[in-house]
């Protein structure tokens, strides 16, 4: 790993079984280091319109047998900001579940896709009650308990389940949203 992007274990041609099992809960490709050839991006239709267009691409391209080379050499460094799409943290993590969800046959592991589906379901359940949407990230808290049982998604959903709670996690998103607006971060 160089910087805070998450880069495949291995170099050169990447085994597609492997490589998509590696790429199922986490996207390792950093997209503007990416050179993809003209036929297969027309053949597959181009980036979706998403927020995370470039991994579902990705995972697009492993469902259609592409073959991927990785090349570990550094050829870009990125820099985010408040600004940057990445700030969308929502936004973000509903369309990898999204994603997961569409691709979870490329995973072939059941127990990874619970975990992965279970972890972004409890991702979005942060996000929401930062947002200050209670109902909605109980919800999410809940759904993530019923995808894989854990002490964290438990702790969350009793946590909004609790009188008072979510009411005061709603009065005080506003604050942590501002305070949390001008920290810079790295991209991964």
């Amino acid at each position: 790993m160089t910087g805070d992007h998450v880069r495949p274990a291995r170099d050169g041609v990447l085994d597609g079984a492997w490589f998509a099992q590696q790429m199922y809960p986490e996207n390792l490709i950093a997209d503007p280091s990416a050179v993809v050839r003209r036929s297969l991006y027309l053949e597959l239709g181009g980036y979706e319109p998403l927020v995370g267009e470039d991994y579902e691409f990705w995972m697009r391209a492993l469902a259609a047998g592409a073959a991927f080379y990785f090349d570990p050499r550094l050829v870009v460094r990125l820099r985010e900001h408040g600004g940057n799409l990445s700030y969308r943290a929502l936004d973000i993590w509903e369309t990898k579940h999204l994603i997961h969800e569409r691709y979870a046959a490329l995973a072939q592991n059941p127990e990874l896709v619970r975990r992965t589906l279970a972890r972004d379901l409890l991702m979005i359940g942060y996000c929401r009650a930062a947002l200050g949407r209670s109902h909605e990230a109980r919800s999410s808290f809940r759904a993530s308990l019923q995808k894989r049982p854990s002490p964290l998604s438990l702790a969350a959903a009793m946590a909004m389940s609790v009188p008072g709670v979510a009411r005061a996690v709603s009065r005080a998103a506003p604050r942590i949203r501002r305070a949390s607006a001008g920290i810079p971060r790295i991209a991964r």
